[in-house]
């Protein structure tokens, strides 16, 4: 009996996301250049010629990885809500947000340091990180000056510095880190 057009989309999109995560996986564990489709496939279940049908080659499959989840319109109405809170509240929540999310998405945090220390990444990964990069710090820049910053800009660096550098001592140390005490410090020290 053939299977509804549903069903068929339903399979599709879970095949894609175990091709995905599996890549994820691979790429924080190997390095993205270590990796070949080959050794996708395999570790997926999937044939070489199948991971085709998905993404039309490696670097397809790491901007999904690393972009893809990116939804524009929950970012919009988050952002929307946001934009009504205290200038105070929303800093915390920036700052809590980061930690969850390296808590949650660990492989993932893992590979975007791992590329965004690699010269030979293509350069429309290059321009992906420049442009989430840039919108980030103006983000911070613009709160920083309505809390009254003299230097917003570089407190807005300063931060930045600081959430890339517990997220990369809390990659390499996991347990052995203060995660908890660390996002309380810099909530007391930024947002109080």
């Amino acid at each position: 009996m053939p299977r509804k057009e549903e069903q068929l989309k339903e399979i599709r999109q879970k095949r894609k996301a175990e091709i995905t995560e599996t890549a994820l996986q691979l790429f924080a564990e190997r390095g993205y250049h270590n990796t070949s489709v080959s050794n996708i496939a395999k570790a997926a279940g999937v044939s070489k010629g199948l991971m085709y049908n998905y993404f039309i080659n490696k670097e397809a499959l790491l901007n999904e990885i690393l972009f893809g989840a990116y939804d524009d319109k929950q970012v919009a109405s988050k952002s929307i809500e946001m934009n009504e809170l205290p200038a105070k509240q929303r800093l915390q929540l920036i700052i809590e947000g980061t930690f969850v999310m390296v808590t949650t998405r660990l492989e993932h945090w893992k590979l975007m340091m791992s590329l965004s220390l690699q010269d030979e990444i293509s350069e429309k990964i290059k321009q992906n990180f420049t442009l989430q990069r840039k919108h980030s710090m103006e983000k911070l820049i613009e709160l920083f000056k309505e809390l009254g910053a003299k230097k917003p800009e570089l407190e807005a660096f300063y931060l930045g510095s600081s959430l890339t550098g517990i997220m990369l001592q809390y990659i390499h140390l996991r347990g052995d880190y203060p995660l908890e005490e660390m996002k309380q410090y810099l909530i007391e020290k930024f947002c109080k």
